[in-house]
């Protein structure tokens, strides 16, 4: 199984592995549990939350996949 590095926020970022879980908050939030870890995840400029929240799970699974 291949695996990467990836980027959260500024401050973190974590094997895509390690990520155990992906949560859609209030207000558009979306956080990404890693290790036990609540990461809080920031969509790009102008993104909306469900973008973001399909990139990010895009980007796990490719990561995972080896692609």
């Amino acid at each position: 199984m291949a695996d990467k590095l990836i980027r959260i926020n500024h401050e973190n970022a974590v094997m895509a592995s390690q990520i155990t879980r992906i949560e859609r908050g209030c207000y558009g939030d979306i956080f990404i549990w890693a290790d036990g870890v609540k990461h809080h995840f920031l969509p790009e400029y102008g993104e909306s939350t469900y973008a973001a929240e399909a990139r990010i799970i895009n980007e796990i699974n490719a990561a995972l996949s080896g692609d």
